[in-house]
């Protein structure tokens, strides 16, 4: 049973919850009936919100106004599939350049103050936004549902090495989980502590959860099995903020036996998608908040398999809306997953533009270099290619010493077996391999221009 936190005197069970945490509760209850509603259903209602949310801006952005008239939209009029398709794709210039224009000064007061968000502008374009304390509260019930779904226990301890945080102990999870929830304590420590002095880190704090980066984990995994070390009270692994290495989840059952999820996520929008609770290949879409389409470079729906550009609509931020923006990933769509809930499916988060492989002749593709097959041939703790030219990359390793030449040229072969070209292979080494400023770490760049 949940532990929920009481705050009336003399109430210790049933729990009177707080104001706050009983709104939380209401949604999350309402998100548990609504994840089972078929697709069909779940569409309507998603367009239902989106009416409402375009009759408001019609009479208050005049952005907006122009571009749903170009679509063939006006008040009255029923906001369906095709309607929605012909509205211009938001990209992420306009933003930054519109940003004034997208903003709605009246946005109604029962939302709550304007929250702001900045993204990391990992693109080298970063987008300053504004959310709502509305929008704080849908966020914030995601996160809840996503320790549902993973049937976490909240009073154990929780952990996260992640960027951009500062390390310290807290009393509870945070804010959102002891707004309805009794909770185990937190800690966190920043991850550019060295790799070894967060293996420590982990033996001492023993916490039963632990949040990371993708990349790190994958190095806090390679030096946890050169150690042999292994953190007993570990219970899950979930990563967030990075593509998933296909081959992270065969490592982690290899080195410490332990599940494993991960979140789809992003400033702009909090959680995307999560994964799914009964099977773990598969996201869900996070569709009774976002509207969320993968499309192809004509902007036409992508079917199950293909993979193509995601924008994202927002259906409850009526402060600084973002309808069908681009957000600049790509991800795989899905078929409808067996689990039966009826929210959309991504079969994998392929990354950016930026991540793709070009080959001569202008094709490009989405590479694949599992690290079991290049560790058979080169052991390594961290690795990163870069490509420089459409016959040239540069394979930055992290290793005790350089490779010999003769394994040098024995992984240059590998690499271009898996990567389906024929390149010019170059070296360099590294003590250790950085994220990006925006905190996230990038297995393979590309630096081709289009």
């Amino acid at each position: 049973m949940l532990p929920f936190r009481t705050t009336m005197a003399g109430i210790a069970w049933p729990a009177i919850v707080s104001t706050p945490g009983a709104t939380l509760l209401a949604l999350l209850f309402q998100l548990e009936q609504s994840q089972w509603l078929s697709p069909v259903e779940l569409a309507v209602r998603q367009f239902q919100q989106l009416d409402v949310l375009a009759e408001f801006l019609w009479q208050t952005s005049d952005f907006y106004r122009e571009r749903l008239a170009a679509a063939g939209w006006s008040p009255g009029r029923r906001l369906d599939a095709a309607i929605w398709r012909a509205l211009p794709i938001l990209k992420r210039a306009t933003v930054q350049s519109s940003r004034a224009q997208l903003i709605v000064e009246n946005a109604p007061k029962a939302h709550g103050r304007p929250l702001e968000f900045s993204t990391t502008g990992s693109l080298g374009m970063p987008v300053q936004g504004l959310g709502n304390e509305l929008t704080h509260l849908f966020a914030s019930a995601l996160i809840a549902r996503n320790h549902l779904w993973q049937r976490r226990d909240l009073s154990g301890k929780f952990a996260a090495i992640r960027s951009k945080v500062e390390s310290r102990v807290h009393a509870d999870w945070g804010r959102v989980e002891s707004a309805c929830f009794v909770t185990g304590p937190a800690t966190v420590l920043n991850s550019s502590v060295d790799v070894d002095r967060q293996l420590d880190w982990l033996q001492a704090e023993a916490p039963d959860y632990l949040l990371t980066h993708p990349v790190n984990l994958r190095c806090l995994l390679i030096r946890a099995r050169e150690r042999a070390v292994r953190i007993p009270s570990l219970k899950e692994l979930s990563t967030f903020g990075e593509m998933l290495p296909v081959d992270l989840r065969t490592l982690i059952r290899e080195v410490w036996q332990l599940p494993m999820s991960d979140i789809y996520s992003s400033e702009e929008f909090g959680n995307i998608a999560l994964q799914c609770p009964e099977y773990p290949e598969t996201y869900h879409v996070q569709g009774e908040n976002l509207l969320v389409e993968i499309v192809d470079e004509k902007g036409a729906p992508c079917a199950a398999g293909e993979i193509g550009r995601v924008l994202i609509s927002t259906l409850h931020n009526f402060t600084m809306p973002l309808l069908r923006y681009e957000i600049g990933d790509y991800a795989q769509a899905g078929a409808p997953c067996a689990c039966g809930r009826g929210l959309p499916v991504l079969a994998r988060i392929a990354g950016r533009r930026r991540n793709m492989l070009r080959l001569s002749g202008g094709h490009r593709h989405w590479p694949s270099f599992p690290y079991e097959v290049i560790q058979s041939i080169a052991d390594f703790r961290q690795i990163q290619i870069v490509q420089h030219d459409v016959d040239v990359l540069e394979v930055r390793l992290v290793r005790a010493a350089p490779l010999s030449r003769e394994t040098e040229q024995v992984l240059a072969a590998k690499l271009c077996e898996l990567l389906h070209g024929k390149f010019s292979i170059r070296y360099s080494y590294a003590e250790s391999l950085m994220p990006a400023s925006g905190g996230k770490f990038e297995d393979f760049v590309s630096l081709v221009a289009d």
